[in-house]
């Protein structure tokens, strides 16, 4: 049995995730619609403020957030 060849429309986009906090740039491991997982393990203190920002192919989509109880590490952070 063989594995099927992918028709020639089919496209796997480029996806970047990060958080902006000050002037870091912190990778998102994945991120939610009102949650997230930084890349790397760090810690962040309650309502700190920063910027969730995904490109898709180059097309950006940001949104700014508050980290309610901050960010331990290794854990899901909630943001509103």
């Amino acid at each position: 049995m063989s594995i099927p060849a992918f028709p020639p429309y089919a496209h796997s986009p480029e996806i970047e995730m990060w958080l902006v906090v000050g002037s870091e740039r912190l990778p998102l491991a994945q991120v939610s619609r009102d949650s997230l997982l930084l890349a790397e393990s760090r810690e962040l203190p309650p309502q700190t403020t920063g910027q969730v920002v995904v490109t898709i192919d180059g097309r950006r989509i940001c949104r700014d957030v508050i980290l309610v109880s901050g960010v331990q590490a290794d854990t899901w952070a909630d943001f509103i």
